[in-house]
Order: C-alpha cells, then sequence, then structure tokens
C-alpha cells in the first residue's frame, strides 16, 4: 500500500514539473515575441496625438491599453485589438481626425 501510494505521488510530482516547464518555456517565448515588438513607456495624456481612441472613439488615455507610433505621432488605443484594426490600414482612422 505504501509503495502505491509512493509511486502515484511520484507519478503526480513529474507531471507537474513537466507542465510547469512547458509552461515557462510557453511564457518565455511569448515574452521573446513581445520584447522584440513592445517597450514599456512612460506616457502623459498631451503626449498623445489624439485624446480618443481612433478606432473605437473611447478616451484614449483614461483606457490605454496600447500605443502606435504613426509619421512620430503616439496614438493610443483602448485594446490591442483596436490597435491591430489601426495598424492594418492607418491611413483610413487618420482621416477621420
Amino acid at each position: 500500500m505504501k509503495r502505491l501510494i509512493m509511486i502515484c505521488t511520484i507519478t503526480l510530482l513529474f507531471s507537474q514539473l513537466k507542465q510547469a516547464s512547458a509552461n515557462e518555456i510557453n511564457s518565455a517565448g511569448k515574452m521573446n515575441t513581445m520584447r522584440s515588438d513592445t517597450t514599456k513607456i512612460k506616457i502623459a495624456e498631451k503626449d498623445l496625438a489624439d485624446k480618443k481612441d481612433l478606432v473605437c472613439g473611447m478616451h484614449a488615455f483614461k483606457f490605454l491599453k496600447d500605443t502606435a507610433v504613426v509619421d512620430k505621432k503616439i496614438y493610443g488605443f483602448c485594446s490591442k485589438s483596436c490597435k491591430s484594426r489601426f495598424i492594418k490600414n492607418p491611413k483610413a482612422y487618420l482621416k477621420t481626425i
């Protein structure tokens, strides 16, 4: 009985260690990808080219989740999906300004 409990415990321990190392690899991969595209900056509302998210119209600084630089101007976005839509065709959104 003790042997069975010990085998189950060891099996569970190894499966947890394997899962933890897989998570670290995934996290490291995502972080490395993000680092090549992303830099954290401190930004003031006055630094933004527009006070609103050009995609959805929300207040950009209050709900700021991401930014993009176009023609040396910083545009703020409430979500990564808004930034993604903007990046696909910035000229379409910049015409609305």
